[in-house]
């Protein structure tokens, strides 16, 4: 059975999103950095922008330089989040396969689906229009046989055009495409390049007509990978991500806070959400996240494992101390603060043959545990506000919300 892998694309994503949100930037010059600061960086371009001759990795007193009337706007992660986990509800309901590459493109793996939702090409064109009357974004699809080919297509077509490389004639389709236009990575690029620039070889057609044997004292380990791609062959499959439970809790600060002695209370009140959520489902946390966002929109997030697992306050504060100490490393307010509990796995008790306490028994007949499990007990008859620890109470200035997932 052949497959059919279709890469679809929303190109300059945060340019797109930007541009939802200030609908007077739709035909101007857009350009997404760190902040407008000259010494910035531009990591987004719109294709009026790149017209002027903005690209990629360019500061942005020289993008200015290049188009004076050149909109610069910071990337919200937060937005993107929400904005890409809207895409992948679409695209969920026409494969259970996908891979999210990075936030706006996708791989989907349509194999076995014909006789469901017919061709991989009317299939992808139903989910770009859905895209479009939802979320007014607008994308473009390669289709191919691998993930591969399904890219180079993408990247020969401009929203909201499609590009459908039929069965057997990959190698047709590549042979005249340039070499730089492969998905290399950055620490291989500019090495491969430089070589296949020395030999005289410019396209994916010249590679696969020189023999392997021939390729390999020129490329070495990566001839290979490149003389199979130039002749459409590759192998790798689309990988779902895998989809761990987890219970996450957010703390939204207006205007911000620098405060290091208040923010670490903050992050108590989130952990107390977490472990009752985690003893109302008795499960225990493997691995504690924190993620601060910062004023200018900056992120910086780090992850513990737990060994063993547990699900208390006194157990994992430690944990969230540490981690905090290594995001909160910027004079900057911060806005938003994170907590996630990965990996909650069910709680594993032993009974016992003699009467004996167990293990698990005896960390929750400590002080602590059991004053938290008073504390959920009252919570849960009275209201969360009714009782709490001084160094956790709720400012008036802050905003809360949590979810499960």
């Amino acid at each position: 059975m052949n497959r059919h892998i279709v890469c679809f694309t929303i190109p300059t994503f945060q340019v797109a999103l930007a541009r939802l949100e200030e609908a007077s930037l739709t035909t101007r010059p857009v350009a997404v950095a760190l902040s407008s600061n000259p010494r910035s960086v531009i990591t987004e371009a719109s294709k009026e922008a790149r017209r002027d001759g903005i690209v990629t990795n360019m500061s942005v007193a020289q993008a200015r330089r290049l188009c004076p009337s050149l909109h610069v706007r910071s990337p919200r992660p937060d937005r993107i989040r929400q904005a890409n986990r809207a895409l992948l509800r679409v695209v969920e309901r026409f494969t259970p396969i996908w891979e999210s590459v990075q936030p706006g493109h996708f791989y989907l793996d349509l194999t076995g689906t014909t006789r469901l939702f017919g061709p991989a090409c009317d299939t992808a064109m139903r989910m770009r229009q859905e895209i479009a009357r939802q979320y007014r974004l607008s994308g473009m699809a390669g289709i191919g046989n691998s993930k591969l080919v399904s890219y180079m297509a993408s990247t020969l077509v401009e929203p909201p055009q499609l590009c459908d490389i039929r069965s057997g004639s990959e190698e047709a389709f590549l042979a005249p495409l340039p070499v730089d236009t492969l998905p290399l990575t950055a620490a291989s690029r500019k090495t491969i390049l430089m070589r296949l620039d020395d030999v005289n070889v410019r396209t994916l057609g010249e590679i696969a007509r020189i023999p392997l044997a021939d390729l390999v004292p020129v490329l070495g380990q990566h001839a290979t990978l490149l003389h199979a791609w130039a002749r459409g062959i590759d192998p790798s499959r689309v990988l779902p991500p895998a989809r761990q439970p987890g219970v996450e809790a957010t703390l939204n600060l207006e205007p911000g806070e620098l405060d290091s002695n208040r923010l670490p209370s903050l992050l108590y009140r989130l952990l107390e959400y977490i472990c009752r959520e985690l003893r109302r489902q008795q499960r225990q946390c493997h691995e504690l996240t924190i993620r601060l966002q910062y004023g200018d929109n900056v992120e910086v997030e780090h992850s513990q494992p737990v060994h063993p697992g547990t699900l208390w306050e006194v157990d994992l504060m430690p944990c969230v101390s540490r981690l905090f100490v290594r995001c909160f490393r910027r004079r900057i307010r911060v806005r938003t603060l994170t907590v996630r509990a990965g990996h909650p796995l069910p709680v594993a008790e032993q009974l016992t043959l003699f009467g004996w306490d167990n293990q698990a028994s005896s960390m929750a007949s400590r002080p602590a545990c059991r004053l938290a499990l008073a504390m959920d007990t009252l919570r849960v008859r009275f209201g969360h506000g009714v009782i709490g620890w001084g160094k956790a109470q709720p400012d008036a200035g802050v905003r809360s919300s949590s979810r499960t997932f």
